[in-house]
C-alpha cells in the first residue's frame, strides 16, 4: 500500500533537508588543545652570579674637627654619636666614622690638624621602631652611623 504524503508535510520536509544540509557543510571548530598541567615541583632558577664590588674610596682633605658630646643627654648628636667631622676646603663637612683600622684614639690625635683620608659611605642603620628616634624632614627615621669610614689618614703639611 503506498501512501502519499500531505500537502502541507512536503515543504516541512524540504526545510528539514535543508537545514541539516547545511549544518553538515560548516564543521564546527576544532576543539582547542589542552594546556600540560604546571609540574608541582618548580624547577630552582640557576642561582644568580653575583660580583661583589670593591666600596668606593673617597680622597678627601681638609681639618678634622672633634666635638664631644653627652652621651647621658638626649640630644641628636648623642643619638647619631657622631664626634669627627671632616671639614673640607670646599665648605663640605663629612662625619667620620672610627674603624678597626683606625680607632677613635688615633682620630683624637688627628683632632685640630689638618688631614688627607680616604674613606668610604656607610649608610647606617635605622633604629628600633619601639623606640624613640629623631626624623628626617620627610617624617623618615634619622639612620644612626651614617658617615665616612676612615680607612686611611695621614696628616697635611
Amino acid at each position: 500500500m503506498l501512501v502519499h504524503p500531505s500537502p502541507h508535510l512536503l515543504p516541512a520536509l524540504l526545510l528539514l533537508a535543508a537545514c541539516s544540509a547545511t549544518s553538515t557543510s560548516t564543521a564546527p571548530p576544532p576543539p582547542k588543545p589542552i594546556a600540560e598541567p604546571a609540574p608541582l615541583v618548580a624547577e630552582a632558577p640557576e642561582p644568580a652570579r653575583v660580583v661583589a664590588e670593591a666600596p668606593e674610596l673617597l680622597r678627601l682633605s681638609g681639618a678634622l674637627e672633634h666635638q664631644p658630646y653627652d652621651a647621658r643627654r638626649k640630644s641628636i648628636e648623642s643619638y647619631l654619636g657622631a664626634e669627627f667631622f671632616l671639614n673640607a676646603a670646599d665648605g663640605a663637612r663629612h662625619v667620620l666614622r672610627p674603624t678597626a683600622a683606625h680607632p677613635r684614639e688615633e682620630l683624637l690625635r688627628f683632632a685640630g690638624q689638618r688631614v688627607e683620608i680616604a674613606a668610604e659611605y656607610t649608610e647606617g642603620e635605622l633604629p628600633d621602631p619601639n623606640e624613640s628616634y629623631p626624623t628626617e624632614p620627610d617624617g623618615a627615621p634619622l639612620r644612626r652611623g651614617a658617615g665616612m669610614r676612615v680607612l686611611e689618614i695621614r696628616a697635611l703639611p
